[in-house]
């Protein structure tokens, strides 16, 4: 696979014989769509994965281009998928809602501040609205502002590009070190309960000297955290060193954790209790560089 200068996010979608891969890469200010084919084997004990050869990935699609028009991104930095649009943040503090099909741009707006720095983290979640109904939400990881933003997600796709002023649903966190407080924000997992039909927990991740997990009810109130800054694989003292993406594995009810400046990922329980590391900072190419994580 081309080594991209800051892929932030990647999640696949679709179904059919062949699943995307989305990946929003900042080198090459665009959105790309990779397509991936699985090679089964039918035998006695089912049908297992052939193990794929090295080369590069076949490119679907290529989404957007350098500038600041509508449908256009200047370095886009967090990406998620809604099941119908794709909503995209760019290094101008932009969020857009973009078609997957065609890249034609829908609503957008502009994060209420951004000289400080820009969100890193969008995730596509359900969300308390103002009639104290659940829809759906965006989780805006407001990076260097030190909180969460809660938006309500529009419906449909407008004809034209449209601008919009976003009903903010929530804001949470402030800066700091202490319970329910961070340094700088990089994502969002939202954890549903077992029918899909509320919130449960909210997770949320964090670098520059927090360097933790943590964890919040649906009213947004501080649970509990777990992690502290460090580099180390003990299992009763959790360390991380920028965990820059999250996803929830809600077949295995485990936390995914991409601990970005060591090199690794983590399998942790739902409850922050670690499974297992795949990766190790010693194991790390190009001398464990932290290369591609510039703000």
């Amino acid at each position: 696979m081309r080594d991209f200068q800051d892929t932030r996010r990647q999640f696949f979608f679709g179904g059919g014989a062949f699943p995307r891969l989305l990946a929003c890469d900042s080198g090459s200010v665009c959105v790309r769509f990779f397509v991936f084919g699985v090679v089964c084997v039918f035998c006695v004990g089912g049908c297992v994965p052939s193990v794929p050869t090295a080369g590069p990935l076949e490119v679907e699609r290529v989404l957007g281009e350098q500038g600041s028009f509508p449908g256009q991104f200047a370095y886009p930095r967090g990406i998620d998928f809604d099941g119908s649009f794709l909503w995209v943040v760019d290094k101008t503090a932009r969020i857009q809602q973009i078609d997957p099909e065609t890249g034609r741009a829908g609503y957008w707006w502009q994060m209420p501040e951004s000289a400080l720095g820009k969100p890193t983290g969008l995730t596509v979640g359900l969300a308390t609205l103002p009639d104290g109904s659940l829809g759906r939400g965006l989780y805006v990881a407001d990076t260097h502002y030190h909180r969460v933003m809660v938006y309500a997600l529009p419906e449909g796709l407008p004809d034209k590009p449209r601008q919009i002023e976003p009903t903010l649903l929530a804001s949470f966190g402030g800066a700091g070190t202490d319970p329910g407080q961070f340094v700088y924000t990089t994502d969002v997992a939202v954890l549903l309960n077992d029918d899909g039909s509320a919130v449960e927990r909210i997770y949320v991740s964090e670098y520059g000297g927090n360097d933790r997990i943590s964890v919040f009810d649906a009213n947004y109130q501080f649970l509990f955290a777990f992690g502290k800054p460090g580099d180390g694989h003990d299992p009763t003292v959790l360390e991380f060193s920028r965990p820059q993406s999250m996803v929830i594995d809600t077949r295995r009810q485990e936390l995914l954790v991409a601990d970005a400046c060591n090199h690794r990922l983590g399998r942790f329980s739902l409850d922050g209790d670690l499974l297992g590391w795949i990766g190790s900072p010693e194991l790390a190419v190009g001398g464990g560089e932290n290369r591609g994580l510039k703000d």
